[in-house]
């Protein structure tokens, strides 16, 4: 039987690619390269636990990384995204990108959380999402905000 992993990412400056791409060298881990990481250095299907609080992850990255978990991450039950610079921008392609696959993850997986504590989404962000989420069992208790 493969050991359970709990990574720890937290607070190593990660940031969407394209800010990443802005930056002079050294530049801090990209999402798609702690992706590459991740997929070069471990057996995926030993991730439980996906520390990436305190870092500078955008909405577009969150989407990147969701998206990532949903094809590979098959035994992930929990991600971290606390303290990070996720947004809340209703009607936005993004947004809507964001909830689609949150909510496709939430949905696929019952054991599966998030941590999206301390980002800029606030309890306007958490009432929404409550009530699109409603009719679905317990999908929100599973997102922390």
């Amino acid at each position: 039987m493969n050991a359970c992993l709990v990574l720890d990412y937290s607070a190593r400056s990660i940031s969407d690619d394209e800010i990443v791409a802005a930056i002079r060298e050294p530049r801090p881990l990209s999402v798609s390269n702690l992706i590459d990481l991740l997929k070069a250095t471990y057996d995926l299907d030993t991730i439980e636990s996906l520390d990436l609080s305190k870092n500078t992850i955008c909405l577009e990255g969150a989407i990147d990384l969701l998206n990532f978990i949903d094809k590979e991450l098959q035994n992930l039950k929990h991600i971290n995204l606390s303290y990070n610079r996720i947004r809340d921008w209703r009607g936005h392609k993004e947004n809507i990108a964001f909830e689609k696959v949150l909510k496709k993850l939430l949905n696929k997986w019952p054991d599966f959380s998030i941590n999206l504590s301390g980002n800029y989404l606030g309890s306007d962000w958490a009432l929404y999402i409550a009530n699109k989420f409603s009719s679905e069992d317990d999908l929100f208790k599973r997102i922390i905000i």
